[in-house]
C-alpha cells in the first residue's frame, strides 16, 4: 500500500516537470474569469511550488516576521500583477530564475536558520513579485475580462498566503516543525530538477 502511494506521488511529481510549450495559463473553468484567476495558480506548478516554498520560509520564521513577510508577498502580488496587467505585452520567460529561486527557498526552509530578516524579505518580495508580474501578464493576453480574472488571483494568493503561513506558525512541536522542513527539502529538489530539465533541453518550459 505504501509502495503503490510513493509510485502514484513520484509519478504526480514527473508530469509536473515535464517541460511543455510556454504559456501563459489562465485555464477557461467556464464560470467566468474571476473563477479562471482564482484557478491560475493551481495549474502553473513552478508557481504553486515557489508560493508554497514562500509560505513556509515565511511561516516557520515565527509570528512577528511571518506577519512582514506575509504583507511583503501580498503586496508584492498586489502591485505586480496590475502592472504586469497593464504594462507587459507577453510573460516573460522567468522559468530558470524560478527554478533557482524555488531551491534558494526549499533550502532555507530544510535548514531552518534565523535568517537574516532583511535577506529574507528581499528574496520573497523578489520571488513574488516575478511570479506577480507573469500572471499579470498571463491576464492581459489570455482573459476576456483582465480586471476580473486579477480580482480572482489576488483572492486566490491571499487567502492561500494567509491560510498557509497561519498553519506553519502553528506548528510548534518538534515533529511538525520536522516535517515542514522535510517539504522544503522535497520542493528544494523538485526546483533543482526543473532547472536541471531546462538547462538539458534548452527552450522547454516548466510552466
Amino acid at each position: 500500500m505504501r509502495r503503490a502511494r510513493y509510485i502514484h506521488i513520484a509519478g504526480l511529481a514527473a508530469a509536473m516537470l515535464l517541460p511543455w510549450p510556454a504559456q501563459a495559463h489562465m485555464v477557461s473553468t467556464g464560470i467566468g474569469p474571476f473563477y479562471d484567476g482564482m484557478t491560475h495558480v493551481f495549474v502553473t506548478p513552478l508557481d504553486l511550488l515557489c508560493l508554497a516554498a514562500s509560505i513556509l520560509l515565511a511561516g516557520l520564521a515565527g509570528v512577528a516576521r511571518a506577519r512582514l513577510y506575509l504583507a511583503a508577498m501580498i503586496g508584492a502580488w498586489s502591485a505586480g500583477v496590475p502592472f504586469g496587467a497593464w504594462m507587459l505585452d507577453a510573460p516573460w520567460p522567468m522559468d530558470t530564475t524560478l527554478s533557482l529561486g524555488l531551491v534558494l527557498c526549499g533550502a532555507m526552509v530544510a535548514l531552518d536558520r534565523r535568517w537574516p530578516r532583511g535577506t529574507t524579505l528581499l528574496l520573497l518580495t523578489g520571488l513574488n513579485a516575478a511570479l506577480a508580474l507573469n500572471a499579470g501578464a498571463g491576464i492581459r493576453t489570455e482573459s476576456e475580462d483582465p480586471l476580473l480574472a486579477m480580482l480572482g488571483i489576488l483572492a486566490s494568493i491571499g487567502q492561500l498566503s494567509v491560510l498557509g503561513t497561519a498553519f506553519a506558525v502553528s506548528r510548534p512541536s518538534t515533529w511538525q516543525r520536522v516535517a515542514l522542513r522535510a517539504a522544503g527539502s522535497w520542493i528544494a529538489a523538485i526546483g533543482l530538477l526543473a532547472w536541471a530539465a531546462m538547462e538539458s533541453l534548452p527552450g522547454a518550459a516548466i510552466n
